[in-house]
Parts: C-alpha cells; structure tokens; sequence
C-alpha cells in the first residue's frame, strides 16, 4: 500500500553524489554503451548537480521520479581512467590514391595531399582506434584499416579533412594485413588465421570465410581466385600459404611452401608471386643469414607454385615488397631502399638504391614509391630505376614516445620534442630537435639531457625554440635535477653537479659504486635513492645532506630469483616510501625507507614494471602491452589492482601531475588520460 509515510529502500548505482533535491521534470532514460540503463538528470537537476563540487560526472545511472528524495546510506568507491588526448605514434603502412596517401600514425589514420610529391601536405586524420594501425588499402572512397588487436576498421574518405568510420569487425586475432579485391576484404588476422569479409555495404562488413592457417597469418596479397598467405610459426618454420579463395565462404589450402627462416611480407604480379624473407642455411644453423627477395611462378591448370628467381641481401629483421612493372621495391628494417630489376623473374638483380630510412611499410604509384619511415613519409622518385631521387618528406609532428617530462603544460619527450597538453584534448606538437635520446629533467627554464657520455643543458623557457645553452662529458645513465644540483647515475656511480649557473655546470661532488650496468636515480629530501640493474635489483640510498660529499647509507636486495635478470628498474619516492618497477621479472617493489639506515622491503607483487609512479594512494605501472596497471596502496601490506587500461601502443613510461595521466606508449604516442572516481549508493527514497 502506497503511503505519505513508507519507505522504500532500492539499490541504485550512481556514478557522482546523492542529492536532496526535487523535480518536476522525468528524467530522460537512454542506454549506455555496457547496455545498462542510464537516466540523464533534467536541467534544474542537472544545474545543480554539475556545481556540486563532489560530482565528476554529469550523468546518473538510476531511475529518478518526481517529487522523490534520495537519501545516501552507503557508498564505495573505485577508480577508473579515460583517455582525453593522444597524440603521435609510429608511423605504419601506406596506401596512395587520387593524388592522396593513407597511412598509419599510431593509433590514427592519417590522410596527406601528395598530389604535389615535393610537398605532402597534412589534410585530415581520424579519432583515436584501439591499437596502432598496421596496414591500410583504399578504394572507391573507403580506406580499410588492420588495427592489429582492435580489429578491421571501414573509413568514408571522401571528405580527406573528415574521415569518418562507418564499419567495424572486432576480429578474434590480431588484424596485420588486408587487401580488398571485388566484393571482399581478405585479412591476415594472426593466430586466427585467413579471414574473408563481405563489404558490399562497407558500413557492415560480414565475415563469410576462414582458414585456419598453421601458424599466424603475417601478410596477404591476392590474384584471381587465389590468396597468398605470410604465415609464421617460429624464425626456423615458415611458410607461404596457397588458398583457393574462388568460393570466398570456403577458402582452401592449395599449395604451400616452406624456407628455412620466415616470410615477411608477399606481393602479386599477374602470374608471379614475390615475397620477402629472412633466412639461413639449415646445414649451419649458426652461420650466416641474410634476407631476400624470391620470386615464385604461378599455374592454375595443373596448379604450380614453382620458386624460379632468389635476391640476396643483407640480413634484416623486417622487410616488405611492392612491385611495378619490371622492377620490385624491397624495404628492410634500417637498410636503404632497394630497386630490383625482375623483368627477368629468373634472374632478379639489383637497379638501384636509395637510403630512405624507412621500415614500416611501403607502396608504389606511377613514378614515385612512398615509404613509411618510423615517424615520417618518404617520397623517392623512380622514373629512373637505376638512380633514384627523393622529392618530398612528411614528419610526423611526434613519432614513437618512449620517455617523457612534464612541466608548466608542456611535455617534453626524447629528441626534445615539445607538446602543448594545457588542453589534452587537443595536444600539439611545438617543435622537433636533433638531439640524441636519452633520459631528461626539467627545472624551470632548463631541460637536462642525459646522453650516455654527457650531459646536454637546453634553454626550455621559449618551448616553441629551445637553445642549447651547454654540454657536460659524464658518462650518463639518468639525471634528476633538485634545488641547485642535478644528480647523474651511471654504471660507475653517481655525479653531482652544480647548475646554479645552468649554462655552466660543473661537477662538485662524485660517489664511487660497483660497477653495475646501469642505474635510475630519485632524490627526496636529504636522500638520492638509486635503481641497480644488473646482478640482482637492488636499492642504494645516499646522504645528500652534503652534496659536494655524498655517502652511501644502506643497500637493499630486492629479488633473488633471477641473477642477471633485471633489464630495468623504475624508480619513484614518496613520503616514507620508494616504488620499483622491475621491467624483467615485471614485479612492483615497494620499500619502507622510513628510517634510511634500514630499508625494508614491504611488498613485491607481480604487476608489471616498464615504468612507475605515484599519485595519492594509487600506483600507476606501464605494463608494455598489457597497458596501464593501478594499484590501490591505501594499505601497503596488501596493494590491490583496481584498474587496467589497454593503451593503443606498447606502455613504456608513465608520469603523474596532479591529473591527468601521461603516458609514453611507444607506437602510440603520447596517450593522455584522466582518472576519475565512480561511487557506488544504497539510497533511501521518500515518497509523499
């Protein structure tokens, strides 16, 4: 029975805060993207809720009726990330079409006016996909993207400056190559094998065929009823794979072929068949290996695939092919580009050579091949086979991101490279330097470089031109910069430099440790706390109450599972606590140096340790592939992941200002995200 007085207890779910307030107007109930109901709050709610300084999201997960009151009786909390920028990343695969080229940067497709070679001109890119993008084709206004774990993604192109994706499989492997041929998309889709795809409406692409092939299907071309298959099992047991794709819903294996090493990559001409490959000679396992050009002989009727032609060149871990009338272009990782005259298929040899620097993929259109480099696109013109010439370079405004630094909302990443995050969402890129890698701090106007034999000084207060102001020889592994010193750490130990005077530093102090392999560095107060790898991890605190003599104090081993284990070790210290991130047996070392002269370690757990820090009561880890880990310390005997976010690339680094999250994620770029709190009510509603 329905009285002024009853009670009526039900559980609702409210990402935000209770509020004792009344309406008139119902609220708007609307499905959200897990399927769960979500009710949006009506405007004089809604006003109200949004000035709440509790709130952190607008939108209420609950059924909310007029003339109700919500009373919170208990509430739980649990952390969660989302992305609010990204920017950067590898640059992977190219396809050219009408005077445009398509091609991988990060997790984006970006979209260039090549239709004057010596000038590309950026014309448009999508959102941000799952994983970075590993091959595109284009035709009759579609661009059909591999994004590797995140599936087959369809693009309207017609509007260059808008592309806008209108079809998605989320294929179960992990989608490298795609070519489309008539009513199909055929997909090399990794440990899944071949898949073929229905696209007569590309908004709803159908998946109608598969063959399982034995290992992970790498690359694949096709030609009349046949696919041609990279298939990869290990570096010793390969094979190009035949598949009779004439009945698309029933694709079969034909023929195959077998090296002694791996396919790379396959390209089709008429009735020839060329692949690229890394191989060895099975009779000397240990010798020499070396990659190479093969050319294989295709017929239908008996059904051949005959290898007639070999080029051999130097070794390389990946390599692509195109081929173009009588020539074919072979692309090797940090090898030039190589023309190969195939108009004798039997006989291959080399035409000519051009040092593009690329690896990443490569396609040939008229008188030009365009070359996907790590960060950048290379125009060569070919009209002469025998001597080409480069006409035109796109640069990624921010390429692979491996490392990063943060200050007054900049990010500053290796190369000094400079973005602008004071708004994520539009994260841009200021300027590029030709500096060499390596591990930097940034301190008001200053950014310091370590570069393995010296330590560089840049003049950071004008972001957009950056100078640099001086160069130190140390040897340098890591540097941390704190009051009027920076501190260097290197296999020999530590330096201590006097910057007070940034564009003279000079060395005022030096500690003398075992020779290590390498060391990271964090200083806290009177304390630089030092990273080891090599032997075991282990942790070595320093006085640096007297930076002109500083003294080792204690040293903690941290792990002796695994002698000559440790790859890296990420170091962070907050309060009584130093965090370790061990990028080898990929565990979370969390140490009590609440008292210096004694270290105790307090946990070690599994986790993930490519790169650690700390904010609040959480651990942020950058887990490689896996992405971002968050560990909740609010008690440090017992550290609970809470959350894990699958960034687009490889998670290498990660840095904590207040919030957001920045992440270095390799061939991702820089992924920007935000953390947030989602609550959990039981409230209580009165009813008149």
């Amino acid at each position: 029975m329905k009285t002024a007085s009853a009670l009526i207890l039900a559980l609702v779910i409210l990402t935000g805060v209770g509020l004792a307030l009344s309406s008139n107007t119902p609220p708007t109930q609307t499905i959200s993207a897990s399927g769960s109901q979500v009710y949006t709050l009506p405007p004089e709610l809604s006003s109200a809720f949004n000035n709440d300084p509790r709130v952190t999201d607008a939108e209420l997960s609950t059924s909310i009726e007029p003339q109700s009151v919500i009373l919170p009786v208990t509430q739980t909390s649990a952390l969660q990330l989302k992305r609010v920028g990204q920017i950067g990343g590898v640059t992977y695969g190219v396809a050219v079409s009408g005077g445009r080229a398509y091609m991988g940067n990060g997790p984006r497709l970006f979209i260039l006016d090549v239709s004057d070679p010596a000038h590309p001109r950026f014309l448009g890119r999508s959102g941000v996909l799952g994983a970075f993008v590993r091959d595109v084709v284009v035709r009759d206004g579609y661009a059909y993207v591999a994004n590797g774990a995140a599936g087959l993604h369809i693009f309207n192109v017609t509007d260059p400056a808008h592309p806008l994706e209108v079809g998605f499989y989320d294929t179960p492997g992990w989608t490298v190559g795609v070519v489309v041929s008539g009513n199909y998309a055929y997909v090399a889709d990794g440990d899944n094998g071949f898949l073929v795809f229905d696209i007569v409406n590309p908004a709803q692409p159908s998946l109608v065929g598969r063959y399982d092939t034995p290992g992970s299907a790498r690359s694949v071309a096709v030609t009349g009823n046949y696919a041609f298959v990279v298939d990869y099992i290990n570096d010793f047991n390969n094979s190009l794979q035949m598949i009779n794709i004439s009945d698309p819903t029933h694709p079969y294996l034909a023929r195959s072929y077998q090296i002694s090493g791996k396919f790379l990559d396959v390209a089709v001409a008429g009735n020839y068949v060329y692949t690229a490959s890394w191989e060895y000679d099975p009779q000397d396992p240990l010798g020499d290996t070396w990659n190479a050009l093969r050319v294989f002989y295709v017929v239908q009727d008996p059904l051949i695939l005959a290898p007639i032609g070999e080029f051999k060149t130097l070794e390389a871990y990946e390599s692509f092919v195109a081929v173009q009338s009588n020539y074919a272009y072979m692309l090797s990782l940090d090898r030039p580009l190589l023309i190969i005259d195939i108009s004798d298929p039997t006989q291959p040899k080399q035409a000519g050579v051009y040092p593009t620097g690329g690896s990443n993929g490569l396609t040939v259109a008229g008188n030009y091949v365009y070359v996907a480099g790590v960060s950048s696109l290379s125009i060569v013109n070919i009209s002469n086979p025998t001597t080409p010439t480069g006409v035109g370079v796109y640069n990624s405004p921010v390429g692979v991101v491996s490392d990063l630094a943060i200050v007054q909302g900049y990010v500053y990443l290796p190369g000094l490279r400079v973005v602008d995050v004071s708004r994520p969402s539009v994260a841009t890129a200021l300027g590029a330097f030709n500096l060499p890698f390596g591990p930097m701090a940034v301190m008001g106007d200053y950014a310091y470089v370590a570069t393995d034999d010296r330590l560089r000084v840049w003049n950071v207060s004008n972001p957009i031109t950056p100078t640099e102001v001086a160069a130190l020889n140390t040897w340098a592994d890591d540097v941390v910069a704190a009051g009027n010193y920076a501190y260097v750490a290197w296999a020999g130990g530590m330096n201590v430099l006097d910057i007070s005077n940034p564009i003279s530093p000079t060395q005022v102090g030096y500690l003398e440790l075992p020779p290590y392999t390498s060391r990271h560095i964090a200083i806290n107060g009177h304390y630089a706390y030092l990273a080891e790898r090599a032997f075991y991890p282990e942790l070595r605190i320093v006085d640096i109450s007297n930076p002109i003599s500083p003294t080792e104090i204690s040293l903690l081993r941290l792990d002796y599972r695994q002698p000559l284990s440790s790859l890296d070790v990420q170091i962070v210290v907050t309060g009584n606590y130093v965090f370790l991130g061990d990028s080898f047996l990929m565990t979370m070392h969390m140490v009590d140096v609440s008292n210096p002269i004694s270290p105790t370690t307090v946990v070690s757990r599994t986790y993930g340790g490519m790169g650690i820090a700390v904010a609040e009561n959480y651990v942020y880890m950058a887990d490689g592939g896996s992405g971002v880990r968050v560990i909740d310390i609010t008690d440090p005997v017992t550290p609970t992941e809470v959350f894990v976010y699958n960034t687009p690339g490889y998670a290498q680094s990660v840095r904590v200002l207040g919030n957001p999250i920045y992440i270095a994620d390799q061939e991702g770029g820089l992924v920007i995200l935000r953390a947030y709190h989602h609550f959990s009510y039981l409230p209580l509603l009165l009813r008149n």
